[in-house]
């Protein structure tokens, strides 16, 4: 009985959300998973009314699909409603257990009552626990932003640090300590969709990008948003840059200073004086070379607030 009055409630919960309203859905997945044209036919069928297509949009539904680390076949789904203006007016994120397509309708629903608690004053709340076919999660809306990314190459991409872990291998040589570092993949540049949880960690990367420092979204927002400016550096470029001046220019100095050390030690030492000097010389010039490339290919990210001060 339960389910059929919550159906019943999310019928008419639709035809609030549909009224007079347009909607634009952003929805990113691994590939085994329900794809973006698949949950608005979901959602569609369940409002009764095409509701996405090729005009500005009123509101946009933005979400994600992703495992939970450390469990698996658990899923966790990150929603949100944001208005033309790129106001969050809606947050959810909810967990659930199984194959991710067993999750298909729950999530099409999910998505249901985001737009209905938009577009009318019938509260989802109004959800018993019984009815709820996910566990909700932390969904203050204060923990999403709204991001901009500012860059010249849509080669750029947030990633989230989801955090390490610690494993043990074997090889020819014994046991070692395997660590993993685990990233979720959010958005390219420009970006402009709802970061849900902005208080974890991000860095700027992407094909052949330079990987940026660590920063926290959520000390950034201004109003519910955050736009930053990304200067991509060459990944390869500063490969190599900082590898020449660890082999070369170190290398370089080291050769030097042992030729000027066997110089004052031995007999015929003199001989040793000016290649010492010349190789010391030639390192100290390579590593210094090598950092000032290595420094201007590494990726700069600065932030609205920032790039504002005088």
């Amino acid at each position: 009985m339960g389910m059929r009055v919550f159906g019943l409630w999310v019928v008419l919960l639709a035809a609030e959300a549909r009224a007079d309203t347009r909607w634009g859905l952003k929805w990113k997945a691994p590939d085994e998973c329900i794809g973006a044209s698949e949950l608005a036919e979901l959602v569609e069928a369940r409002l009764g009314i095409a509701v996405f297509g090729g005009y500005a949009a009123d509101f946009t539904v933005e979400g994600s699909l992703h495992a939970v680390q450390g469990a698996p076949q658990h899923w966790q789904t990150r929603l949100a409603v944001v208005s033309a203006e790129g106001e969050i007016r809606w947050v959810k994120t909810v967990l659930g257990e199984g194959d991710c397509r067993s999750l298909d309708g729950v999530i099409a629903q999910a998505v249901v009552v985001g737009m209905s608690a938009v577009t009318s004053s019938v509260s989802p709340s109004r959800l018993s626990e019984d009815d709820a076919p996910l566990k909700a999660a932390d969904d203050s809306p204060q923990r999403s932003v709204f991001l901009h990314i500012d860059s010249p190459t849509k080669e750029v991409r947030l990633y989230r640090h989801l955090g390490t872990s610690t494993g043990v291998g074997y090889t020819s040589k014994g046991a070692v300590t395997v660590t993993t570092v685990h990233l979720a993949d959010e958005c390219r540049a420009p970006c402009d969709r709802v970061i849900l949880e902005a208080e974890n960690q991000f860095f700027i990367g992407g094909d052949g990008v330079t990987p940026s420092a660590a920063f926290v979204l959520a000390d950034h927002q201004r109003e519910g948003r955050v736009d930053l400016h990304v200067k991509p550096g060459n990944a390869l470029a500063s490969f190599l840059s900082w590898f020449s001046a660890g082999f070369f220019g170190v290398g370089g100095i080291a050769a030097g200073s042992a030729l000027l050390v066997v110089s004052r030690t031995s007999s015929w030492g003199a001989d040793y004086v000016a290649p010492g000097v010349a190789t010391l010389l030639g390192g100290v010039a390579v590593t210094a070379l090598c950092v000032v490339v290595g420094v201007m290919n590494g990726t700069s990210v600065t932030f609205a607030e920032e790039s504002s001060e005088p």
